[in-house]
């Protein structure tokens, strides 16, 4: 089975799979895990339920505070109301940035090998 990167480089952006799990007993950002298609995505624990947006804004936020970004730099661009969701991280020129995804694909290798 191939296996499809966690992240991409666009020209808007860099864009960001990941498997949410609402109502845990805290925000966290997990390893990365691989969906039954072989695609690597990012997994991540949100406490807030899923009802009215609520969730997909603490995704939001908690990525932004992992990657060092402000939170209107994060869009969801496809699974609003999905576990499954991919975020666009914008304007991708921070450094930290840079090195935060290059850790999460290094994980994401030692996992795949």
């Amino acid at each position: 089975m191939e296996h499809t990167t966690l992240f991409s480089k666009q020209p808007q952006g860099v864009l960001l799979s990941l498997k949410v799990c609402p109502k845990a007993s805290r925000d966290r950002i997990g390893g990365v895990i691989l969906d039954a298609q072989g695609k690597a995505l990012l997994k991540v624990w949100v406490c807030t339920a899923p009802e009215d947006g609520k969730a997909n804004q603490a995704v939001l936020q908690l990525l932004a505070k992992h990657f060092k970004l402000k939170k209107q730099q994060l869009s969801i661009v496809h699974g609003i109301t999905d576990h499954y969701k991919t975020i666009r991280i914008t304007p991708f020129n921070k450094q930290e940035t840079v090195e935060a995804l290059y850790a999460l694909l290094q994980a994401a290798q030692g996992m795949l090998m």
